[in-house]
Formats: structure tokens, C-alpha cells, sequence
């Protein structure tokens, strides 16, 4: 039970971040798609 909730949590914090990654590209700001895209691949590689 434990790793399907970790799992779930980590499935939508990769997901919100992939919606920042989006934004910050909509307004072209450099420091926002590289921040949120690190944090999409630490939550997608674990």
C-alpha cells in the first residue's frame, strides 16, 4: 500500500512539474524549464 501511494505521488509531482515546464516555456523564462525539468527526471528516474 505504502509504495502504490509513493508511487502515485510521484506520478502527480511529475506531472505538475511537466505543467511548469510547459509554463515557463509559454513565457520563455530559462531558470523555470530547468528547474522544473530537473525535477521531472529525479521523479521519473525513481
Amino acid at each position: 500500500m505504502a509504495l502504490k501511494g509513493e508511487y502515485k505521488l510521484r506520478l502527480f509531482s511529475a506531472m505538475a512539474n511537466g505543467i511548469y515546464v510547459f509554463y515557463g516555456i509559454l513565457i520563455q523564462t530559462f531558470p523555470i524549464i530547468i528547474g522544473a525539468s530537473s525535477a521531472v527526471v529525479l521523479h521519473a528516474v525513481n
